[in-house]
């Protein structure tokens, strides 16, 4: 962009020069001046978005790469058939696509707390995350990514190993509960995930989360489907009479 500047800025005082010439023994001088500066102005209206994309896509190509990959990602997570797939969706992929310096998912267990289920460059044997936890109970609240930026460096030491450290969280609700949460760390060249890249790690978790609830109702559904057809009444009703 400063060569184009420079460019513009070159040719207006071409068209000066050569109007100063021409034309020093009339007003069309200042007209001619004119209206060059003002075409030149806006034609570079008119570009200046279309280079800012041009190098947009050259300069960051493999980031958007990365972030199509992931929106695809998310489409085909619905179909998925086991939580193994589901797992490696929200930890693995994206710690490769996006060169992260770690990634975890963390569920519920029977006693309450949060243990980590999959993970990417993190301890699996991680302690589990308490119910009371700062990060649980913010998430909780405000029902939104949690950006680790914005806590204490206390609160945020659980979630830090060596190097690589948790950057931001993603809750994943049922109804009003928090049944699990997606941790990303920051890039590997320690730069932080930019909106854009957030906003493609929530809608990720989000279809992932869709998957898992649509696979626990076809579950519950199917269970009482079977007590049905093991109901004792089942055997007085006429075979006319069954469902």
């Amino acid at each position: 962009m400063r060569r184009l500047r420079t460019l513009v800025v070159g040719l207006i005082g071409l068209a000066d020069w050569l109007t100063s010439i021409y034309l020093s023994q009339t007003k069309a001088a200042m007209a001619v001046d004119a209206a060059v500066t003002i075409t030149l102005g806006f034609v570079l209206h008119r570009t200046y978005r279309w280079f800012e994309r041009v190098a947009d896509v050259i300069l960051f190509r493999k980031k958007h790469e990365a972030q199509r990959y992931l929106e695809r990602l998310a489409k085909s997570v619905l179909r998925a058939k086991r939580d193994e797939t589901i797992d490696a969706a929200l930890v693995a992929d994206p710690h490769d696509a996006l060169e992260l310096t770690m990634a975890a998912l963390f569920r519920i267990d029977a006693a309450g707390r949060y243990a980590a289920v999959s993970t990417a460059a993190w301890p699996h044997e991680s302690a589990p995350v308490d119910a009371d936890h700062d990060v649980v109970r913010f998430m909780c609240t405000e029902r939104a990514t949690l950006h680790f930026s914005t806590l204490r460096s206390g609160v945020a030491a659980h979630f830090a190993h060596g190097d690589a450290g948790a950057a931001i969280a993603v809750p994943l609700f049922q109804d009003d509960d928090l049944t699990a949460f997606a941790l990303y760390g920051r890039h590997r060249g320690a730069t932080n995930l930019d909106p854009d890249e957030v906003s493609t790690l929530e809608s990720l978790c989000a279809a992932a989360h869709r998957r898992t609830r649509a696979s626990k109702i076809c579950v519950t559904v199917k269970h009482s489907a079977a007590r049905c057809s093991a109901s004792p009444l089942r055997n007085f009703l006429k075979p006319n009479d069954r469902i």
